[in-house]
C-alpha cells in the first residue's frame, strides 16, 4: 500500500541528501524528497513527484528492548556459574578438611592400640623389651603397614622400669599421610614382685 508520511511521522530530518526517515509500524522510512510518498511494503521502491523512496524493515522496540537485555542476561549468568564454582570449591575444601581430621583421630588410635600391646606384652614379661625402631608393627587392614593405610608400629626401651630408669614404650600410628605418636612411661613396683606401678602417657610432636 502506498502511504504519504504525516507531518508526526516525519520525526527526524537528516541533513545528508534531504532524507527525512519516520518511524511508523516496526517499519523505517528513509524518504527522499519533499513531498513524495513512501512505499510501506519493505525492499520495494516507488518513484513519485518529489523523487525516490526506499523502506527497509527494522527492529521493533520490542526486540530493541530483548537486544538491550541481552548483556545483563550475560552478566546474570556469569554471576550465577561464577557463585556456584565457589560454593562447589568451599565444599570440596571443608569435605578435605574433614577427612583428614578423620585420618589423625584414626592415627592416634593405632598408636594407643599399639602402645597397649606392648603394655600387655610387658604384663606377661617384665623383662620383655624390642628396642630397635618400629620393632614390630600392627596391621589395622590387609597390607595396612606396606600401604601405610592402617598401621602402628612399636619400640620397647630396655629400661629397668625403676623412677630413674622407666621403660618407655614408643607407638607410631598411621592412616595415610597423618602420622600420631605415643610414648609410655612404665614403672614396676619392686615390693610387689615387679608389676606395673605406673604408667606416664604422652603424645610426641616431633
Amino acid at each position: 500500500m502506498i502511504k504519504k508520511p504525516t507531518a508526526i511521522e516525519l520525526s527526524c530530518l537528516s541533513p545528508i541528501r534531504g532524507t527525512v526517515e519516520y518511524f511508523s509500524a516496526g517499519v523505517v522510512y528513509r524518504h527522499q524528497g519533499k513531498n513524495g510518498d513512501c512505499n510501506k511494503e519493505v525492499g520495494q521502491k516507488s518513484l513519485g513527484r518529489a523523487g525516490l523512496c526506499l523502506a527497509d524493515k527494522v527492529t521493533t522496540r520490542k526486540y530493541q528492548k530483548g537486544f538491550a537485555s541481552l548483556p545483563t542476561v550475560l552478566t546474570l549468568m556469569i554471576l550465577i556459574v561464577a557463585t556456584s564454582v565457589g560454593i562447589t570449591a568451599i565444599s570440596l575444601n571443608e569435605t578435605f578438611v574433614s577427612a583428614g581430621q578423620n585420618q589423625s583421630a584414626q592415627a592416634y588410635l593405632n598408636a594407643e592400640a599399639g602402645a597397649r600391646d606392648a603394655l600387655l606384652r610387658i604384663a606377661r614379661n617384665k623383662g620383655y623389651n624390642c628396642p630397635t625402631t618400629d620393632c614390630y608393627a600392627i596391621e589395622f587392614t590387609a597390607d595396612g603397614c606396606d600401604s601405610n593405610e592402617s598401621c602402628a608400629r612399636i619400640q620397647v626401651s630396655t629400661g629397668a622400669g625403676t623412677s630413674g630408669d622407666p621403660k618407655i614404650i614408643t607407638s607410631t600410628g598411621r592412616v595415610k599421610n597423618k602420622i600420631r605418636k605415643i610414648s609410655v612411661e612404665v614403672v614396676y613396683d619392686a615390693s610387689q614382685n615387679g608389676q606395673i606401678a605406673s604408667t606416664a602417657w604422652s603424645e610426641l610432636t616431633n
